[in-house]
């Protein structure tokens, strides 16, 4: 799991980095979401500088494509900028040198100064709160969408949404039949962007779909 505590450090020199200056403009948006997604520090499943993605997951925050992230992985494991290691269901990332540039400077909080206007804090407030609303609305859509992702690409998961049906006095024939119709339907690729149509619609919650689904099944199949 993400923790977007904290902040990362950029060079100066990060203008003039080979990135920057000579590759796609779409591969240091690329190493940009990926500086700010691994961790910031150890924690059980992964290290420091650390972090579980999916090229999928990557070219959807980044309005890039799944080459161009393969693309720009493999030139930066080249580059030694990061290392990785394959997964049954996407790729761990680590940034080689993510100690040395975030522990360059130490980030100190300075309390505010007593000249400061009263109006000038009361801005500061504001802009905090707007800040943190607009942190929560997208965080919450960035879990609905790994929700998502996980349930149509994990059978596993898959599984026990199955299992929990069957337990409810559920048909297995007929619970396995329409999950395996409830994906094929919103996994349908978008010949124009590549998006599966799921991935198009404003909302879209597994677990209150399905409902929707399996409530019009049992309508019309009495």
């Amino acid at each position: 799991m993400w923790n977007n505590s904290g902040s990362t450090i950029w060079a100066r020199q990060t203008t003039e980095s080979e990135i920057f200056c000579q590759k796609p403009a779409e591969w240091f948006k690329i190493w940009f979401y990926i500086i700010n997604k691994v961790n910031w520090k150890d924690i059980k499943q992964f290290k420091r500088g650390e972090q579980f993605f999916t090229f999928k997951e990557i070219a959807y925050c980044t309005k890039t494509t799944q080459n161009q992230v393969e693309k720009f992985t493999k030139w930066a494991r080249g580059a030694s900028m990061i290392t990785t290691r394959k997964t049954t269901r996407g790729i761990i990332i680590f940034v080689v040198n993510y100690n040395k540039f975030q522990d360059s400077i130490k980030i100190k909080s300075v309390t505010e100064s007593d000249t400061r206007s009263e109006l000038e804090a009361e801005q500061k407030r504001d802009r905090s709160a707007t800040i943190i609303e607009t942190y929560k609305q997208d965080k919450h859509k960035e879990d609905i969408y790994q929700k998502n992702l996980t349930f149509f690409n994990d059978p596993l998961v898959r599984e026990e949404i199955i299992q929990e049906l069957i337990q409810k006095n559920g048909n297995e024939r007929i619970i396995r039949s329409e999950i395996n119709r409830f994906c094929d339907t919103w996994t349908e690729a978008n010949q124009k962007n590549g998006k599966q149509r799921w991935e198009m619609e404003k909302t879209f919650e597994i677990k209150k779909r399905l409902q929707r689904w399996f409530y019009n099944y049992y309508k019309w199949n009495k």
